[in-house]
């Protein structure tokens, strides 16, 4: 994939168990240089599929948080391809910030003592910044 620095792009999230798969989201998403030698990837906007966005509103989160979670996995396979030292997660609602939130918890608890030393995960104002060391 090629890509003009500083300019958006964006992937689609998919439910591959229909046939033919159907698009649940579309993440949009900016690399940028912060400097010459730090290259960061940043996640600016999800854009849910108009019955999942319904599901949301009417309360029932499911199919959202799971579109919300493939599309932080989609922005670190993202950050890891284009060796960019950081990546940024913009928590827009209060659920999406906590979940981050919930998420950064999982990863201090889960990841080796190895793992640990490869990156650091924070929460920084509404932001996840995960560092690679």
């Amino acid at each position: 994939m090629t890509y003009v620095e500083g300019e958006g792009m964006a992937y689609g999230i998919f439910d591959e168990a229909k046939d033919p798969a159907v698009a649940l989201g579309f993440c949009e998403v900016a690399i940028t240089r912060k400097s010459a030698r730090s290259k960061w990837v940043k996640m600016l906007r999800l854009h849910l599929r108009p019955s999942a966005d319904a599901q949301l509103v009417s309360g029932d989160s499911g199919v959202a948080m799971d579109v919300f979670t493939e599309s932080i996995l989609g922005s670190i396979r993202l950050q890891m391809a284009h060796s960019a030292s950081t990546l940024k997660v913009y928590g827009r609602t209060n659920e999406q910030l906590g979940f981050l939130q919930v998420l950064v918890k999982h990863l201090h608890t889960q990841a080796s003592e190895d793992a640990k030393k490869q990156f650091k995960a924070s929460i920084e104002g509404r932001f996840l910044s995960i560092v690679v060391k």
